[in-house]
């Protein structure tokens, strides 16, 4: 069995915490992100979100953690890319994350 195929079926089995640290393991950041979220553990979802480049999914996980170290470090990287990082602040405005909207946006002031 390949260990593609093997996250698969640690998948299929709702072995999710396993399959997502295979997945990272294989490099495979963008899937090992998708299974963190499917098994509710944002803040690893945000740090593989992160390690494949996608800072927007990332601080969306990163805020669903709670965790403000986190937030923060994605905000930042967020903030290279501004057009991105306004529409981010505002899904997350309109999301009713007022206080997280607000961090990004100064996080963009200071990029």
């Amino acid at each position: 069995m390949t260990t593609r195929a093997a996250v698969a079926e640690l998948e299929a089995q709702d072995r999710l915490d396993e399959a997502a640290e295979l997945a990272e393991t294989l490099d495979d950041h963008q899937q090992a992100a998708r299974l963190w979220e499917r098994a509710c553990r944002f803040d690893r979802a945000a740090l593989s979100a992160l390690a494949a480049g996608d800072a927007a999914r990332a601080l969306e996980h990163a805020v669903r953690s709670g965790d403000l170290e986190l937030e923060a470090r994605t905000s930042a990287e967020l903030a290279n890319s501004p057009r991105e990082a306004g529409l981010v602040a505002a899904r997350l405005g309109d999301q009713g994350r007022y206080a997280s909207a607000a961090r990004l946006w100064l996080a963009l002031g200071e990029a």
